[in-house]
């Protein structure tokens, strides 16, 4: 959850001077909002993480005047030549940018408050503490363009930061500045920082750290901006940018674009909107695209959504008119498409919407969870448990009559562990965007790691160690909306100084014998097992795993020097 502190005064100047504290209560509950706090005509509310544009006063009040059937401002770019040219030396350290220029501002000291608490809240959330973006805002009367984004080595770089009069050197701002201290840790082991400089040879900041004192400070005179997100994720960038363009608009400035002209490399770029909302992290694959991007373009995503499953999910009777004036109170544009769909338009600022199922919450906010009709089911049903898990409880218990201890693992891990220790390929690893322990950085997508790691944690214990795992592994999976799918796998592991191939192999006999599936095992190599001591497991005449002798590499990376058997089956794979 983040705060929002706004004066009740200012809400009810924009929705109704006769709105109480209490039906205000009652109203952002029905929104999907709670009221955390109130004291001397200040509301602190809690905004879900999940609605970063709630997190500003101006994105706050253009949600619920809509909600509230009262008209809101619409958003427009106007072309512009401004132009910013991406070098390839950030390909390694902060590859992207997008960027806007606001020209017609009346600041005063409450805007630019407000100003600077958007800018720090979606650092925190949608910007994960400036690691996924960082925002930079100037004044454009000190700017010549073109800006140049660049790396530069860390070492030749000197520069007042905001806040101070004289040059620094990176250690010295990172020692000597708060958002030096507090974002310090962005830049370790970075040899190189990333820069915006314009053509009189300025530098506006080093992100993801601070602006310069010379260019990046706004104050009150100031009437033209130029705004710059830079990260790692083009899409996410673009969320930030149009969540902070979209505020700066309701504050009376007119929005314009800025060219970013990218480095010339052999791929070729897909088509505008894929780029700027769907293409993933290219950092990781160190190539950039011949493109020139223009931000901020506040494209709308478009779903088609079937009014029956709205309807069904929901347990309404709505129309397609009815449910048209429901959308557009979550400011949303609508088209009939035949006698059951709608395309729903979603706003550039919205970062939450990702399924038909986020249409249907906010189509029940504006229709009023508390005037949905609680009704019995039309058909009586029987709770009973999923055969996928009446399979695990007979593995389960198979393994523990065969001898084994069951282990509860952990999801996370990190590639390190999961992969390159093991020598196999990240195809199925379905990443994690942002931990708060660095190491960990990939769901499990199979289980014999883990198991590992906990016999390298049990060293201590008695040998022979035989323990098993029954769990959920998570594999990329493309054709899947949510581009993942779970699926049970099993794991046993023996660890002793006169295990064998023999020993592990009779296990998984034993195993198959009890269960009534038909196993054989044919030779195979696997990367991490030893060379001639490993099979891949055919059950019921198809292939589902792997058996074998763990190679001294891998027991070596994990610092476990006892010979270790195993085996892993996708369980879900047998017929």
């Amino acid at each position: 959850m983040a705060i929002l502190e706004i004066d009740i005064n200012v809400i009810k100047k924009e929705i109704s001077e006769d709105l109480s504290y209490e039906k205000l209560e009652k109203l952002l509950f029905d929104f999907g909002l709670e009221i955390e706090g109130y004291e001397k005509e200040i509301l602190k509310i809690d905004v879900t993480t999940d609605r970063p544009d709630l997190l500003s006063e101006r994105g706050f009040l253009r949600a619920l005047k809509a909600y509230c059937e009262k008209p809101v401002k619409t958003y427009s770019v106007k072309k512009s030549d401004y132009n910013v040219v991406v070098d390839e030396s950030v390909a390694d350290v902060r590859p992207y940018t997008v960027c806007a220029v606001v020209k017609n501002l009346c600041l005063d000291d409450k805007k630019i408050k407000e100003i600077i608490w958007i800018q720090e809240k979606l650092h925190q959330t949608l910007g994960r503490k400036r690691k996924e973006g960082a925002i930079g805002i100037y004044p454009l009367d000190k700017i010549k363009f073109p800006i140049v984004y660049k790396a530069q080595e860390r070492i030749d770089i000197s520069f007042a930061p905001l806040g101070f009069n004289e040059k620094m050197s990176v250690e010295d701002i990172l020692k000597k500045t708060t958002a030096g201290k507090e974002y310090a840790f962005l830049l370790k082991d970075k040899e190189k920082c990333s820069l915006f400089i314009d053509s009189n040879n300025n530098i506006l900041s080093m992100p993801p750290i601070i602006n310069s004192q010379k260019i990046g400070e706004i104050t009150e005179t100031t009437k033209e901006v130029f705004i710059e997100c830079s990260g790692h994720n083009l899409k996410r960038l673009n969320y930030l940018l149009n969540i902070l363009v979209c505020a700066f608009a309701d504050l009376g400035g007119e929005l314009y674009s800025v060219k970013i002209s990218y480095p010339e490399k052999k791929l070729t770029p897909p088509n505008k909107a894929t780029l700027a909302r769907s293409i993933p992290c290219l950092a990781q694959e160190k190539f950039f695209i011949d493109y020139n991007l223009v931000t901020p373009d506040l494209l709308e995503e478009v779903f088609v959504v079937s009014l029956e499953s709205i309807n069904k999910l929901l347990g309404t009777n709505i129309n397609q008119k009815e449910a048209i004036g429901y959308l557009e109170r979550m400011l949303y544009k609508v088209k009939k498409k035949g006698k059951d769909k709608l395309e729903v338009y979603v706003p550039a600022y919205r970062t939450d919407v990702l399924h038909e199922v986020d249409v249907a919450d906010d189509i029940a906010r504006a229709y009023g969870f508390s005037n949905i009709q609680e009704r019995f089911p039309q058909i009586s049903t029987i709770g009973l448990l999923k055969e996928i898990t009446h399979t695990q409880d007979n593995l389960i218990s198979t393994m523990t009559s065969l001898g084994f201890q069951e282990v509860m693992l952990l999801t996370t891990s990190s590639k390190k562990e999961m992969y390159d220790a093991f020598g196999v390929s990240t195809k199925d690893a379905v990443e994690i965007n942002y931990s708060k322990d660095k190491t960990i950085d990939v769901v499990v997508s199979w289980l014999t790691p883990k198991m590992l790691k906990f016999l390298t944690n049990n060293q201590h214990m008695f040998f022979p160690q035989k323990i098993f795992a029954c769990d959920f592994v998570v594999k990329k999976d493309k054709d899947k909306d949510v581009l993942s799918r779970t699926k049970l796998a099993l794991a046993g592991m023996i660890a002793n100084p006169k295990v064998s191939f023999s020993e592990i192999s009779s296990v998984l006999l034993g195993l198959c014998n009890s269960l009534g599936w038909r196993l054989s095992l044919e030779e195979k190599e696997f990367p991490f097992y030893i060379k001639s001591r490993s099979a891949k497991i055919m059950i019921n005449e198809k292939e589902v795993g792997h058996v074998g002798e763990l190679a001294p590499k891998v027991l070596k990376s994990f610092e476990y020097y006892m010979p270790v058997c195993c085996f892993e089956i996708d369980v879900e794979e047998i017929k």
